[in-house]
């Protein structure tokens, strides 16, 4: 590797976590649960939605520190 390459891109080219990946797609489906009208009223709703008030933002902190 030459010392006089661009290395301006090496942080963009790292793959986003797995983890975070689930995080977010659990966010989304939460946040459909909250919207969508039928499952606004059922239990689906509380089981997707508790987790992202009490575990994922402290999850996605300790991730970021790490």
């Amino acid at each position: 590797m030459n010392l006089s390459e661009d290395k301006s891109g090496f942080f963009l080219k790292e793959m986003f976590p797995a983890d975070l990946k689930v995080a977010l797609v659990w966010l989304a489906a939460s946040i459909l649960a909250v919207c969508v009208p039928f499952l606004n009223e059922s239990p689906v709703r509380v089981v997707l939605t508790l987790p992202v008030i009490l575990f994922l933002p402290g999850y996605c902190l300790i991730a970021a520190l790490f």
